[in-house]
This record gives C-alpha cells, sequence and structure tokens, in this order.
C-alpha cells in the first residue's frame, strides 16, 4: 500500500492545502468510483467462493442474510453495552419499513464492503484529481451497491460537512443504474455500518458521542439524514 500513488483523503495535510473545489471535486471522485465499482453485476447475491472460482448464494435471499447480520450485531453489542427493549423495537419497526425495497431487489452487484477514508488514495492531476488506489477487499461480496455509501457520508456528517456528504450521495445517485427505492435501502444499510460502529466503541472504549444515548437515538440521526 505505501508504494501507491496518492494520498488518504483523511490526511490533514492533504485537507490543508486544497481549496474548497478541490474538496467538492474529490468527493465526485468517490461517488463515481463507487459506480464504476458496482458496473460489476452477477446473477446471484453471496460471497465469492475462492476455492471453486464462483459466488456462493447466501442461504435465503439477500434481506434474509442482511437483517439477520444486523440483528446479530446488535445482539453482539449487549455484551459492551446497554440495548433496550426500545432499541430493538425501533430496528425491527424500520426493517418492516423497508423491506419492500429488499423484495424488489434483483440486481445484484459487487460491494466493495469497506469503502472508506483510510481504504482510497487520491492524486492530484495535471486538471483535476484522480484515484491513486483502492485496497482491502476482504470484505466484498455480491449484493447491494448501496451498501458501499455509509463509510463515506458517516465520516462527512461526522466532520460537520453535511453539504459533502449530500454531495456525494447525489453524485452516486444519479450515475447508478438502481434508483428504486434507494431511499429506504440506504436506511437500511446505515443502520448496519452504525451497529458495527457502535459494538466496536463500547467494547474497546473509545465511544466519541454522548455515552449517555440510546443505540436508537445515537443511529437515527443516520438513519434518518436527509438522503435527497
Amino acid at each position: 500500500m505505501p508504494r501507491l500513488p496518492g494520498e488518504h483523503i483523511s490526511d490533514q495535510d492533504l485537507k490543508n492545502k486544497i481549496s474548497k473545489e478541490e474538496e467538492k471535486q474529490i468527493v465526485k471522485l468517490l461517488a463515481n468510483t463507487l459506480c464504476e465499482l458496482h458496473q460489476w453485476k452477477v446473477e446471484d447475491f453471496g460471497e465469492f467462493d475462492p476455492k471453486n472460482q464462483c459466488i456462493r448464494p447466501f442461504n435465503g435471499t439477500y434481506k434474509t442474510w442482511l437483517y439477520d447480520r444486523i440483528r446479530y450485531w446488535l445482539e453482539d453489542a449487549k455484551k459492551y453495552s446497554v440495548i433496550t427493549p426500545k432499541d430493538i423495537e425501533w430496528v425491527e419497526k424500520l426493517f418492516l419499513m423497508c423491506e419492500e425495497s429488499f423484495n424488489a431487489l434483483n440486481s445484484p452487484t459487487f460491494v466493495m464492503g469497506d469503502f472508506k477514508a483510510d481504504n482510497v488514495l487520491v492524486q492530484r492531476s495535471t486538471e483535476d484529481w484522480m484515484l491513486g488506489g483502492i485496497f482491502d477487499f476482504t470484505t466484498g461480496y455480491f449484493g447491494d451497491g448501496i451498501a458501499d455509501l455509509p463509510r463515506i457520508v458517516i465520516m462527512y456528517i461526522d466532520e460537520d460537512e453535511e453539504e459533502h456528504a449530500k454531495l456525494f450521495i447525489r453524485e452516486y445517485f444519479n450515475r447508478c443504474e438502481d434508483k428504486e427505492a434507494f431511499n429506504a435501502r440506504i436506511k437500511i444499510h446505515m443502520l448496519h455500518q452504525r451497529v458495527l460502529d457502535w459494538g466496536c466503541a463500547k467494547a474497546i472504549g473509545e465511544v466519541t458521542w454522548d455515552d449517555t444515548m440510546s443505540f436508537s437515538e445515537w443511529a437515527e440521526k443516520y438513519t434518518e439524514f436527509e438522503i435527497l
């Protein structure tokens, strides 16, 4: 990775030397990069099986796999934090509200699985910014491409750069092929990412928010973010 050209978008030195307009160029570059990755379409929702060189379909539907994964990590978070019945009820209501959007999803695409600042490098070309490299594909699978958006969106929200978050989403939305029920699907993917982040932060003692907040209070800021 150190041999790849470019700089991390989260690097403070980079942030200090670029203009607001260049920041927007990089935001658009990230969105367009994902759109290119998500051109890889396949027939089955699932994970790549390196032994047999094929896609191993999920047991059941993609929605079942995703919902069960969120439930699993929410239950796991009870080891390190308080997850109340109200939190669980809130999650299940969100599932119910969005389930039709996943029932209708029938075009599996490659999902990088960990598209975040630490795994992307950018570099300045003569006139614009371009990609230097992407790495860490260990959590890749084939599902809903929107699942790759939350890490970047959350980063911008937490850095009080909500306009960049909205620009990133708009740029992706305008270029992506599957726009059906976009708002509903991204809510669930935001929930998925926040469940993982909550459990990790609580487990290692690196909570950066008001520690008295319930999970649902904390996560709702992101699931209800004004997407489009």
